[in-house]
């Protein structure tokens, strides 16, 4: 009898007369934080982490703390430099993330 059952619900599957409900994905919004290390833009950058949905990049001047705070919310960190503008970075995590949904001016 079990055997039966799967046979017929096999079928029904084939013939697609059983309606198929799938997971809907959620979109996914990237956000760019300008001054990523101010207390302000800290705070932010991990209310944005810890919802799961939002890839982040962020800047900041201080290669080390801002490479800490990158691999502990898992977001991109920009170090601006006499090399490195904001607009730079602006534009170069807007080409990663297409399209930038949100920017915070921290």
């Amino acid at each position: 009898m079990a055997d039966n059952y799967l046979e017929k619900k096999m079928e029904e599957h084939r013939n697609g007369s059983r309606p198929m409900f799938r997971a809907q994905k959620k979109k996914t919004r990237a956000a760019f934080i300008t001054d990523g290390l101010s207390p302000q833009g800290r705070a932010t950058l991990r209310s944005l982490a810890v919802e799961g949905d939002c890839r982040i990049a962020f800047a900041g001047t201080d290669y080390r703390e801002g490479n800490i705070l990158a691999q502990a919310t898992g977001s991109r960190f920009y170090c601006l430099s006499l090399r490195l503008s904001l607009d730079q970075a602006i534009a170069d995590a807007a080409a990663r993330f297409a399209p930038l949904t949100l920017e915070v001016i921290g």
